[in-house]
């Protein structure tokens, strides 16, 4: 069947063992697929890039139902969630990095270390947390039995409580002395 205009088929169309086949669209009415009273959903390829574009209410993709499963969304290289109509909100960096953006702004990102928090806190994969710049703690900084509070480079002043003495300490073990100033 050769069809040159618009064909009106009441009831549905089925096609068995062939295939829908369009051209690339060059424009905004041509070589698309329209969904909707008012063409509300495009499906096309403008011959560069492949677009679904949803004009109304929201875009639902749904896998459900007796044997649904999991919702994949593959890439060749990045996957990007734009919200607020482009606004950066996810990036899935191909072979690298997860941001996440609050307000258009990278909050999170993952990196091969870890977990970099805005631009100065690292937390990694060993459970070490890396701090730059000053910390404010708000109403105690708790620490295990145990666990000690180290400073300077190597460690020198340690501050922390011994469980099998039950004695709380302040070690000095660096070349210099330790000094309590009033």
């Amino acid at each position: 069947v050769a069809i040159s205009g618009i064909a009106t088929i009441n009831g549905g169309v089925q096609i068995a063992g062939g295939n829908l086949s369009l051209q690339d669209s060059g424009g905004a009415t041509d070589d698309r697929i329209t969904i909707g009273a008012g063409g509300d959903l495009h499906i096309y390829h403008d011959g560069t890039d492949s677009y679904v574009s949803n004009a109304t209410g929201d875009l639902r993709l749904f896998s459900v139902g007796g044997s649904a499963d999991d919702v994949l969304i593959r890439a060749q290289d990045d996957i990007e969630l734009q919200p607020d109509n482009g606004e950066a909100g996810i990036k899935v960096i191909g072979g690298g990095a997860v941001e996440l953006y609050h307000h258009n702004v990278k909050a999170v990102e993952t990196t091969a270390d870890g977990i970099l928090v805005g631009t100065g806190v690292t937390i990694q994969k060993n459970g070490n947390v890396a701090i730059a710049g000053v910390t404010t703690v708000g109403t105690a900084l708790s620490l295990g039995d145990d666990k000690k509070a180290q400073f300077g480079n190597s460690g020198d002043l340690k501050i922390y409580h011994d469980s099998s003495s039950g004695q709380s300490r302040i070690e000095e073990s660096g070349p210099s002395v330790l000094k309590i100033m009033g």
